[in-house]
């Protein structure tokens, strides 16, 4: 038999409450091996033989031998007890350090609810706790706060954890029910093309959730095929199947509706099942490209005359004390945007139907535009 073979099969000694005579009791991290409680030494499991442990007392305790087995019994319990407290102590420091731990990210998700700076945790949040806690609980409890990281990058670990936790628990729900999605390409005030994905599923509970899956920046151009890979590529590297996706919503642009070339064309190529909806919200600017002459020449002389008040601040603050003094509901007006999305409706004549004639009066610019028959 090798040497290898026969260190497999060594017997696993144990401990046994006689060697407290030779100065040992079991070790507090490892039961099967020996602890010196004169020098707080651990052997190892192969040691825990009353000739070894006779040998470390004579050899490195020679002054104990001597003493009967009251004195060994004592020391032992003594070292046990301070073993244990010692134990105690690290766990209570780990569970603050959880604490603390769980406190940051409670910090974290309140500052990205509020879409704070990540900063502000550092530099306004916990001074401003330690202060309250100080004057109401004592020092004692504000060194507690002391000890909770609040840094600019740890704020931001906290909110991406947060983030991917949430994104995980959505992927694993999308896997096993059916779901509808939504998406939009806009690009922001920095000319970079972005593009947002929401989805909306049944919960097994039965309510209709609505969450954000994902938003990806397009690096180039903005068609159809690159809308399609970056939503493919996710479905793919998250594992979504396209079995599960029942309906897609988006805008009438020609990058999304294409029929040969868009991204609903497509999406039909992997999930021929899949239902494709125009998105209701614009459906006031669908309806305006129908509307007839009258309501056409009515819709926009009020659009000139909404965007003269909120062009200049003047006007602004005349309009809105008018409104005030005439006791509106409303006394503000949505500047007229002309993009698809264009809000055309109630919304944008709210506050102007009693105000706006009294408000042309005293506007000689506006009355040219505007003429008593509009009222």
């Amino acid at each position: 038999m090798s040497k290898r073979d026969s260190r497999g099969k060594q017997k696993l000694r144990c401990y046994k409450k006689e060697y407290v005579k030779f100065g040992f009791i079991k070790s507090q991290f490892d039961e099967n091996k020996p602890e010196c409680f004169l020098c707080g030494e651990v052997l190892s499991n192969d040691a825990m033989k009353p000739s070894k442990m006779q040998r470390h007392l004579e050899t490195k305790h020679g002054g104990s031998r001597n003493h009967d087995i009251e004195y060994f019994n004592e020391n032992g319990a003594v070292f046990g007890k301070k073993t244990a407290t010692i134990d105690t102590a690290f766990r209570k420091c780990t569970s603050e350090l959880e604490k603390c731990t769980e406190a940051s990210y409670i910090a974290s998700l309140a500052i990205a609810k509020a879409k704070k700076p990540h900063s502000i945790g550092e530099e306004l949040l916990k001074p401003v706790l330690i202060d309250v806690v100080s004057l109401l609980c004592g020092k004692n409890a504000a060194e507690k706060i002391k000890n909770v990281p609040l840094s600019n990058d740890t704020v931001k670990r906290r909110i991406d954890s947060m983030a991917n936790d949430c994104e995980k628990q959505l992927v694993d729900i999308l896997k096993e029910i059916k779901f509808a999605i939504q998406l939009d390409e806009t690009t922001t005030i920095t000319n970079e093309a972005l593009l947002l994905v929401c989805v909306r599923y049944i919960a097994t509970d039965g309510d209709v959730n609505q969450d954000l899956l994902f938003s990806s920046n397009l690096d180039t151009t903005t068609r159809g095929e690159d809308i399609f890979e970056t939503v493919d590529g996710y479905f793919q590297e998250k594992g979504i199947s396209y079995t599960n996706l029942v309906a897609c919503c988006s805008d009438g642009a020609a990058a999304m509706m294409g029929k040969h070339r868009g991204f609903t064309a497509r999406l039909k190529g992997v999930a021929p099942h899949c239902k494709i909806i125009h998105c209701m919200i614009h459906r006031q600017a669908l309806a305006a490209k129908k509307l007839s002459p009258e309501l056409h020449d009515v819709l926009q002389t009020s659009v000139k005359v909404i965007n003269e008040i909120k062009a200049k601040a003047l006007n602004s603050r005349v309009f809105q004390k008018l409104c005030e003094e005439n006791d509106e509901e409303h006394t503000t007006l949505l500047l007229h945007n002309r993009s698809e999305v264009a809000l055309k409706g109630k919304e944008r004549l709210r506050g102007y139907s009693n105000c706006g004639p009294a408000f042309l009066k005293c506007s000689e610019k506006l009355s040219r535009v505007i003429t008593p028959r509009h009222f």
